[in-house]
């Protein structure tokens, strides 16, 4: 009868540690799913972080573009207004009939529009 209680230690023994290995495997996957779990959480953190940080860096360029072609379109329109003033009227007026001289070509081609002409060709008429 005393093989049979040892035999039953060993069997209950072998029983505890087989449980035993079984809930440490567990516990050990349960704590590395964990640990991956946490790991791409932090991950996907990053990465929207980085994403968002790229977008406020475009707008940060986009605005600062902005404002260096409204500073040098300003400084365009001062330099303009600068030199049209004071004692540059004869270059307002050219400038003035530069900018109306597409108007009066086609006033004046309207006006001879239709007309029979003859053309000279100097004080002998044509030759």
């Amino acid at each position: 009868m005393h093989n049979t209680e040892g035999e039953a230690f060993r069997q209950r023994a072998m029983a505890e540690a087989s449980r035993d290995t079984t809930l440490l495997n567990t516990e050990a996957e349960a704590s590395r799913r964990r640990s991956l779990a946490n790991a791409e959480a932090d991950a996907e953190r990053v990465t929207a972080q980085a994403g968002s940080d790229a977008v406020k860096a475009r707008a940060e360029g986009d605005a600062f573009a902005q404002r260096a072609i409204a500073t040098a379109e300003a400084d365009a329109i001062n330099a303009r207004a600068a030199a049209l003033s004071g004692e540059n009227q004869a270059l307002i007026a050219a400038n003035k009939l530069v900018d109306m001289l597409p108007a009066l070509v086609e006033a004046a081609a309207g006006g001879i529009s239709g007309s029979n002409l003859t053309v000279l060709n100097g004080s002998q008429g044509i030759n």
